[in-house]
Order: C-alpha cells, then structure tokens, then sequence
C-alpha cells in the first residue's frame, strides 16, 4: 500500500516529473519552513536514491525552491544513470493481489478484494501500461 502511495506521488502528484512510461518509480518530495532543505526520497525496482539540498545553518535556499524543484532534477539524473531495465515491476508480496483501479492500479490484501472488483482481473503482477487489458494477466512466478 504504501508503495502505491508513493509510485502515485510520482505519477500525478509532487514527483511526476520523475514519472517515465515504462518505468516503475515512486518517491516523495520534502521541503521544510523557509525552505532551509528540500529533498526528493525515491526508490525503483533495484535502487532507493534520496537527493537532499540544504546546509548545515537555517540559511533558506530560496524563494520557492522546494522538494521538486531542487532535489528531485538530480535525482532524475542518477536514475537515469543507472541500470534500469525498462517495464521491471517492484515485487508484489505474495499476501497481495493488483487490482485495477480508475486507469491504474492497487494492491490490495489477499482474501479482502471488494466483491465489485472481483469480476475484474485481478493480478500478482500488473503490467506497466496505464490501464489492463481485457486479456487474463498471467501470474507472476
């Protein structure tokens, strides 16, 4: 759940400038009061990367320079740096299920899938495209 939380901060929220079709990515922006420090925490399949700016006093960096702004750019940078093979999915534990969910995706725990959903495919592994198909998802091994 919270890795859905987080690949969604990346996919429409603070972070979606890291957001990259075909690539699994989640994260989430910090900025703190005056912005003193901004930083971007975010993790792929293989790697967890945290880019943080600030020093050591309460200087403020500047007028809006947040999270996103700031950190998150170089924080691309390294990513893309590194070796991250494209439609890789962050393993679902086996306890979980994906279910579709307005045009994206949602783990849930297993045994506890609403009963509306049911008729929809459900998945130990989603694909990275924006929304299922129709066609039956193969489980993962």
């Amino acid at each position: 759940e919270m890795a859905d939380m987080l690949r969604e901060a990346v996919r429409s929220g603070t972070g979606r400038k890291a957001f990259e079709e075909g690539y699994e990515r989640a994260g989430k922006t910090g900025t703190t009061n005056d912005f003193v420090d901004a930083w971007f925490t975010g993790f792929t399949p293989r790697h967890t990367v945290v880019v943080w700016v600030g020093s050591d006093t309460n200087a403020s960096l500047g007028d809006k320079e947040t999270g996103a702004r700031t950190a998150l750019p170089a924080w691309i940078d390294i990513v893309e740096a590194l070796d991250e093979p494209e439609g890789e999915r962050l393993p679902v534990p086996d306890d979980a299920v994906l279910v579709p969910w307005e045009g994206s995706w949602v783990g849930l725990p297993r045994g506890r899938v609403p009963e509306r959903l049911l008729a929809k495919r459900v998945a130990t592994a989603a694909p990275l495209d924006r929304f299922p198909s129709d066609r039956p998802q193969q489980a993962a091994d």
